[in-house]
């Protein structure tokens, strides 16, 4: 069992997911991933407790032994339809 790790904060500057729904609400998405600079790496984005981020996330050791915590570049990928008014 690997240690709990408090979650990144929501980022709605850079359009997170979460920024990209509150700004286009009247869609419904059926799909939203995040990708990486490797090739064909998706990474479900949902609501679990230690969501996406925290599960993609990496320690690493400087050379000044600090434990740090960061993540790969990422990029959103999102695809909804948006609803019939009505």
């Amino acid at each position: 069992m690997g240690l709990a790790l408090p979650p990144y904060p929501d980022d709605y500057y850079r359009f997170s997911h979460k920024g990209v729904m509150a700004l286009f609400d009247e869609f419904d998405w059926q799909s939203v991933y995040y990708s990486t600079s490797a090739e064909l790496e998706f990474v479900a984005i949902d609501d679990q407790p230690n969501g996406a981020d925290n599960r993609m996330a990496l320690t690493g050791r400087s050379k000044e032994g600090v434990e740090r915590k960061y993540l790969p570049y990422l990029m959103v990928n999102m695809l909804g339809t948006k609803r019939v008014p009505g």
